[in-house]
């Protein structure tokens, strides 16, 4: 418009392909499956896979209230990960919306989530994952 010239790259794509943001973001160095359950008090964990990224570890779970009259509370920030012979405490992502596990859960209830961890060393062949629930009575 004023005499100047202008020129841009251009791009032509053959294909998309549709990614989570975290793969983008925080992508995972390794990803650990794991699909293991325990119960204990009538809370049931499942932890069904890691992942390990530069910024965090990131513990995919399911947390069920088995019981049938008492709800539960699953408390994120007092779970652990430990490694060789240091721990890890839990973190945020400010880049990434992880869906967060609801820390009240009614009897019967399953709830969905990732727990994130400071960044574990993805080298080392074991890790452990400590997660807290408590059983609540209801007030009546």
């Amino acid at each position: 418009m004023f005499g100047a010239r202008l020129s841009a790259a251009a791009i032509n794509a053959e294909s998309i392909k549709k990614i989570d943001c975290s793969e983008s973001i925080e992508p995972a160095r390794k990803v650990v499956n794991i699909n293991q359950t325990q119960e204990k008090n009538n809370i049931k964990l499942t932890l069904h896979k890691v992942e390990f990224s530069d910024k965090n570890t990131r513990a995919y779970t399911t947390v069920e209230n088995t019981n049938t009259s008492e709800y539960i509370t699953f408390d994120d920030y007092n779970s652990r990960a430990i490694q060789g012979k240091t721990q890890f405490m839990t973190t945020n992502s400010y880049d990434v919306g992880y869906p967060k596990n609801v820390s009240t859960i009614p009897a019967g209830i399953e709830e969905n989530g990732v727990v994130l961890f400071e960044p574990l060393d993805p080298a080392q062949d074991k890790a452990q994952f400590r997660f807290e629930g408590n059983i609540r009575r209801y007030i009546r």
